[in-house]
């Protein structure tokens, strides 16, 4: 359509980024973070296109996905909103990342 426009009315449009861009992430579906994901929300995991701050996390080497509960749809809008029955299921997922990743570091010793 700018095309167009340019073309009828004879104006030189110019389209400039207001915000430089977001690079784009890349974690294995094989890792431990997505598999422990999967494992307690019973879903596999999927891409989006949208911007966050995961890429930052990536390119500091951290394996990086984005989880939480709610819908992108209802997300960062005039009147956003979580029903109240995706808290609970998402706090058991959230203690389950965290006894798998910052309670289970090490493996248990064999004491014999």
């Amino acid at each position: 359509i700018l095309p167009r426009i340019e073309e009828k009315t004879g104006t030189i449009i110019q389209l400039n980024s207001l915000f430089p861009d977001i690079p784009s992430f890349y974690t294995p579906i094989e890792s431990d973070i997505i598999k422990a994901c999967e494992s307690l929300t019973k879903r596999e995991a999927s891409t989006v296109a949208f911007a966050t701050e995961g890429s930052f996390l990536n390119q500091m080497g951290m394996e990086t996905l984005i989880l939480g509960p709610g819908s992108i749809d209802q997300a960062h809008q005039p009147n956003e909103f979580m029903a109240l029955d995706q808290i609970k299921p998402m706090q058991k997922v959230i203690r389950g990342l965290i006894e798998r990743f910052c309670l289970q570091l090490t493996e248990p010793k064999n004491e014999e």
